[in-house]
């Protein structure tokens, strides 16, 4: 379970993203709670896999982007859709072969990761 305060500062976040999108502008050291985050390895975790599942209904909302051809663009969400199921199994699992099994899903379609 993810802590009040860690919520809180995903909430923080995800405001400022939105706000970004309508044109506002922030000072980086408003961003440096990003790195807080990152400071706790379960807190990392958690925002880790809100990114992917933001990233993932983002590119459901959309039929296609303008600067890829439909099947690339296909071949994106496949990838996206396959991580964010392999992030949860991970992070349910945390195990070494759950691990295992993302880096080589990644490795197929980007290439070698460490």
């Amino acid at each position: 379970m993810v802590s009040s305060t860690v919520s809180k500062k995903i909430r923080t976040l995800a405001k400022i993203v939105q706000e970004l999108h309508q044109g506002k502008d922030f000072n980086i050291t408003r961003l440096t709670s990003i790195k807080s985050l990152c400071a706790d390895p379960k807190a990392a975790e958690q925002f880790f896999l809100y990114l992917a599942k933001l990233t993932q209904k983002k590119m459901e909302e959309k039929a296609k982007t303008s600067h890829l051809e439909a099947e690339d663009w296909l071949d994106c969400k496949t990838l996206v859709n396959e991580s964010v199921c392999q992030i949860e199994a991970y992070l349910a699992s945390n195990s070494h072969y759950e691990e295992w099994l993302f880096n080589r899903l990644l490795s197929d379609y980007c290439g070698d990761v460490a």
